[in-house]
């Protein structure tokens, strides 16, 4: 496993798509950044405002856009993972792992490995970039306690990296499963896309529902915790005040989807004809 491994990480350090899309990753703070200032800038000529006044918001919205499915970091991982992991099926060369006696195993533990780091890097790549960017700039906010800053840079980042390897394993699923790299594109896209849009309408369809049956004169004294809608309640995660009950519930879903992903990933290497 361990030689498909660096051969895969000696392609991928000659694979210029990588070093552009890990830039792109730790560019977009730096955006925001920019912006943030720019606009600072066009305020003070109008209004006398303190510096940086109120743009402690902005770091912990780009630290809570990593807990999902469909940020911006997670569609670079998967445009990358599937681009470059689905050339070993165009150009043939999963083959050659096989015929030199590597298990199914092996070689989806191989792809899998090297799916994590190259995910991995691009999340730590924009969580440092946030810190310096916007953390350092803008900062957390002039009162909040230093034990809560910390709490919101550990838990994005768990969170990223659980959200990460959901979106990996579902790349690598599809695949297996198929062999193209249109498809290891599309159908993972629609996966973590309309998911998470199909658990927001389930839970709108829900809350309307129940707001009709009262004005319908039926009276429902009803609670309904939407935290743990899976999927949904990644949307509902929020670092400037983290709820650490929420978070539990986000990476209870998380790991199970990685499992459920991972473990179908397998079983479709496990039975494709690789030969």
């Amino acid at each position: 496993m361990l030689n498909i491994v660096k051969s895969l990480l000696f392609r991928l350090k000659k694979t210029k798509m990588y070093w552009i899309m890990l830039g792109v990753c730790a560019a977009l703070p730096l955006l925001t950044s920019l912006m943030c200032s720019f606009v600072l800038d066009i305020a003070d000529i109008f209004i006398d405002l303190p510096p940086n006044v109120g743009f402690e918001a902005t770091t912990y919205m780009s630290l809570s856009s990593l807990a999902s499915l469909n940020s911006d970091v997670n569609l670079l991982i998967l445009l990358c993972v599937s681009i470059f992991l689905c050339k070993e099926f165009t150009d043939g060369t999963i083959r050659n792992a096989l015929l030199s006696n590597k298990s199914r195993w092996q070689l989806y533990s191989a792809y899998g490995v090297t799916a994590l780091m190259i995910g991995g890097s691009y999340v730590l790549a924009n969580f440092v970039s946030t810190l310096l960017s916007l953390a350092i700039p803008f900062g957390f906010g002039s009162t909040t306690p230093v034990g809560h800053a910390i709490s919101a840079c550990l838990c994005s980042l768990l969170l990223g990296l659980l959200s990460m390897m959901v979106v990996v394993t579902t790349v690598l699923l599809f695949m297996f499963l198929t062999g193209k790299q249109a498809p290891s594109i599309v159908l993972p896209l629609l996966v973590t896309m309309f998911l998470p849009a199909i658990a927001l309408s389930a839970v709108e369809f829900v809350s309307q529902l129940v707001v009709l049956v009262q004005m319908g004169g039926q009276w429902m004294d009803v609670y309904i915790d939407y935290t743990w809608v899976p999927l949904y309640n990644a949307m509902l995660y929020d670092s400037m005040a983290v709820d650490g009950a929420l978070v539990a519930k986000i990476s209870m879903y998380y790991v199970l989807f990685i499992g459920l992903f991972g473990g179908l990933g397998f079983l479709a290497a496990k039975n494709r004809d690789l030969k």
